[in-house]
C-alpha cells in the first residue's frame, strides 16, 4: 500500500517524475502557463472556503478570465477550471507527476483524480484538496521548467533533433487518436513505424553525407 502523501491524500501509485517522450521548448512553455493559470483559478475559487493565510497569492481575476462579471464569479471560475482540467491533467501525467489519490478511510476509501474530480470532493476536505492540488501543480511546473532549460540547449543539440525525427511515429499515432502508452497493439505499430523512420534516416545520412564529428557525437550519446 502506498504511503500517506504529505498533503493528506494517499497516492494510488508512485509517480516517476520523468517524461515518456521528448518534449519541445514551446510545449514546456505552454504547459507551465496552463498550470500556473489553473493554480491561480483554484486559489480564487477556494477563497470562499479557506482563510487568506492558507492560500497563495493570485493575480486579479480580470486578468485570468475575459469579459469577467462579478455577479457570475463562482460560475465563471467553475467554467474555466473545467475547461482547463483535462489539459493540466495530461500535462501533469506527461511530466510523470502523481495525479491519482485515495481519499476517505476503510470501506469509504475511493480513488480520485485531483484535476478531473475537483468538484467531486466534499467541502469539508477543501483544505486537503487545495494542498494536494498545489503540490501536484508545483511539482509538474518544476519538471517543465527543468525541461524548458533543456529545450534551450536542445535548439543547438543535433542528438535532440535526431530523437525528434525518430519520434515522428508518436505524433502520427496521437493525431489519429491513438494512445500508444496504453495500447499494446498500437505500441507494436509505433515500434514498426519508428524502425522504418530510423532506416529512412540512416539512408538519408548515407546519401547526403554527414560530418565525422556529428557521428562521433551521436555514438557517444547512445
Amino acid at each position: 500500500m502506498a504511503e500517506k502523501d504529505s498533503t493528506g491524500y494517499t497516492p494510488e501509485k508512485p509517480a516517476n517524475g520523468t517524461f515518456k517522450m521528448p518534449i519541445g521548448l514551446l510545449q514546456a512553455h505552454v504547459a507551465v502557463r496552463q498550470l500556473e493559470r489553473y493554480m491561480a483559478l483554484v486559489t480564487l475559487y477556494m477563497e470562499r472556503f479557506l482563510d487568506d493565510t492558507s492560500l497563495d497569492t493570485a493575480p486579479p481575476i480580470g486578468k485570468l478570465i475575459k469579459n469577467y462579471d462579478e455577479k457570475k464569479r463562482r460560475n465563471l471560475l467553475r467554467r474555466e477550471l473545467c475547461k482547463l482540467s483535462d489539459a493540466v491533467n495530461k500535462s501533469a501525467k506527461r511530466a510523470g507527476v502523481q495525479v491519482r489519490y485515495r481519499r476517505g478511510e476503510g470501506e469509504k476509501e475511493v480513488g480520485i483524480n485531483i484535476f478531473l474530480d475537483f468538484f467531486n470532493v466534499p467541502e469539508s476536505e477543501r483544505h486537503i484538496q487545495y494542498n494536494t492540488t498545489r503540490t501536484t501543480v508545483y511539482r509538474a511546473i518544476g519538471v517543465y521548467q527543468r525541461e524548458r532549460l533543456k529545450g534551450l540547449w536542445n535548439i543547438i543539440n543535433p542528438v535532440y533533433w535526431l530523437s525528434v525525427i525518430l519520434n515522428v511515429p508518436v505524433h502520427i499515432l496521437s493525431r489519429a487518436g491513438i494512445d500508444v502508452e496504453t495500447s499494446r497493439t498500437y505500441k507494436m505499430h509505433y515500434w514498426i513505424l519508428q524502425s522504418l523512420m530510423a532506416i529512412l534516416l540512416i539512408f538519408l545520412i548515407y546519401k547526403i553525407g554527414v560530418p565525422t564529428n556529428f557521428l562521433t557525437m551521436v555514438q557517444s550519446a547512445l
